[in-house]
């Protein structure tokens, strides 16, 4: 059985600390960040808690990314629409 690789076509910013990301194989995720970032005690990632920071992701080499790697998450997660800490 051969795993699927998965990538990420792109981020559009819905609200709040929402994004929609959509998959090379058409499949797109309404994933919500917030959760993630409220709980985290590092500082550096609660600054995208400031939401013009937070809408500064991009798409790099199918990654979604914040900053220089400052934020990065799995993509297997973000596939799934859950973000865990």
């Amino acid at each position: 059985m051969s795993k699927k690789i998965l990538k990420i076509k792109s981020a559009t910013y819905i609200k709040n600390y929402e994004l929609l990301v959509t998959f090379h194989d058409g499949k797109e995720v309404n994933v919500d960040f917030y959760d993630f970032l409220i709980s985290s005690t590092n500082p550096q990632i609660r600054d995208y808690l400031n939401l013009e920071k937070f809408k500064s992701f991009k798409v790099k080499r199918h990654d979604l990314l914040w900053g220089d790697s400052d934020l990065l998450f799995p993509i297997e997660d973000l596939y799934s629409g859950k973000i865990s800490a």
